[in-house]
């Protein structure tokens, strides 16, 4: 079948159509559900819907009396074999024929506000398709995981079972196609790849620039007291070997020479051309 309910309701009833259709859905029922309202004329299409769904709650209210749809809608499921359920919204009561069953008292059925009789409701369509213990679920609070997962192991043919597989599933699939898609994105884009690669030489610049500063300073340690040392040990070297005054060689044999002076002296003269009168130097 196509829905597994189908909500009939006077356009002004929207609002509460709204919240049941949604906490319907919640629980994974097939609700039609017309967010633009219903149109004044029940036509074929609806009455296609109509046979084509497990049951039919009709929202009762002052306004859904007086409504020509929601009586077309509720005459075609009370004389179908689907499960019809009725529901009051206010102090209006159903007519002939729908006066039959007890209708469930939503008048204080709110977002923020849960009645037993909604609980009523979703039991008596549940149980119609053949989904049970409905109650127990909406009833497990919503931080306890634990009861949940026990409610669905032991309903595991539940829709509410079979959506939580595949939204787990689902989950599962997108975590494996995000680890390939970050393998993908590292290779194809250069913004996602560009700042790792750049920090490893920031980070190994900065280190070479510590290991300078920390070479420079040893350097600056240790030059200061080797340059004052190389200085002292000159100091001494040069105080070890200074000058000392010129001492001449002594003259060269028959050389006479004054006593305290450097010598210039002359070589003796050649014997063979010497003066017969026997004086071998020239005074200087």
């Amino acid at each position: 079948m196509g829905f597994d309910v189908f909500l009939t309701y006077a356009p002004e009833d929207s609002d509460m159509a709204s919240l049941i259709t949604r906490r319907l859905k919640a629980l994974r029922f097939k609700v039609r559900f017309n967010k633009k309202g219903e149109q004044s004329v029940f036509d074929e299409k609806h009455t296609r819907d109509v046979i084509n769904s497990a049951t039919m709650l009709v929202i009762w209210s002052e306004h859904a009396l007086t409504s020509d749809w929601v009586r077309a809608a509720a005459s075609i499921g009370h004389a179908s074999d689907m499960g019809l359920f009725h529901s009051v919204v206010d102090n209006a009561l159903p007519y002939e024929p729908f006066h039959q069953t007890k209708p469930f008292d939503l008048k204080r059925f709110t977002s923020r506000r849960t009645v037993q009789d909604w609980y009523g409701t979703v039991e008596a369509l549940g149980e119609h398709i053949d989904r049970t213990d409905l109650r127990t679920w909406m009833e497990i609070p919503k931080t306890d995981e634990d009861a949940k997962t026990d409610w669905l192991q032991a309903h595991p043919e539940a829709p509410l079972a079979i959506h939580a597989i595949t939204q787990r599933d689902t989950q599962l699939g997108i975590a494996i196609a995000a680890s390939k898609g970050n393998k993908a994105t590292k290779v194809a884009s250069a913004s996602a790849i560009g700042k790792p690669k750049r920090a490893a030489p920031i980070a190994l610049r900065s280190e070479q620039a510590n290991l300078a500063t920390e070479t420079e300073k040893a350097v600056q340690k240790w030059l200061v007291p080797a340059v004052s040392i190389g200085a002292l040990g000159l100091f001494i070297a040069g105080w070890a070997f200074r000058s000392k005054p010129l001492i001449a060689p002594p003259p060269a044999a028959g050389i006479l020479c004054p006593v305290g002076e450097i010598p210039v002296c002359r070589a003796p003269a050649d014997l063979s051309t010497s003066d017969p009168s026997g004086d071998n130097t020239e005074g200087l």
